[in-house]
């Protein structure tokens, strides 16, 4: 059987999770917190302009539905490459491993996807930056998306997509011990 990893769907379909928003921008604020006035102030703010993919649930983006939902997640996504790029800190005297870490799906924080196959998109893998997950207002994203120029947008099918969100869960669910277990197990415990 062959499971397509991505689809083309209208630009107009129902937006829905796994979905990629292309060359959208967002602020970004950087904060700092006076403790001796309890207040947290805005140092600077940019935008940041990148490809996303949503990770807000289907159902809740249904308009049949209709949740009333007015913001929705999204996670940066960027080609293999370019990620390396931008992430010196995974090049380097370790660079294979790293590298081969990354498209594993090895590294907390860090999801890989296939290469899309499209002619018109780079032939690279790509990799989503969970840790930099994002909120937008989802009129805002939809107005977006509707004055795109191109036809079709790019969707990550099931059960890719579910995966992806349950890597971001496991996140926010994982549980850090205070020492680490024994990677060997002692003969005298046997």
């Amino acid at each position: 059987m062959n499971y397509a990893w991505y689809s083309r769907v209208p630009r107009n379909a129902n937006l829905q999770q796994g979905d990629f928003v292309e060359c959208f921008a967002l602020p970004v604020a950087t904060y700092t917190y006076e403790q001796s006035k309890n207040k947290v102030g805005v140092i600077s703010s940019h935008w940041l302009e990148s490809n996303w993919i949503v990770l807000t649930q289907s159902c809740d983006l249904d308009p049949e539905i209709n949740r009333g939902i007015n913001s929705i997640m999204l996670c940066p996504v960027f080609t293999f490459e370019k990620f390396l790029e931008d992430n010196p800190n995974y090049t380097g005297s370790k660079k294979k491993s790293n590298r081969q870490n990354i498209i594993s799906n090895k590294v907390v924080g860090l999801h890989s996807l296939k290469a899309t196959g499209y002619a018109n998109l780079p032939d690279s893998p790509y990799v989503v930056n969970l840790r930099e997950a994002k909120i937008a207002s989802l009129d805002v994203v939809l107005e977006h998306i509707k004055s795109s120029k191109k036809k079709t947008r790019l969707r990550l099918n099931p059960p890719y997509a579910e995966q992806l969100a349950m890597r971001f869960g496991l996140i926010f669910s994982r549980i850090g011990y205070p020492i680490d277990f024994p990677t060997e197990i002692e003969k005298e415990n046997i």
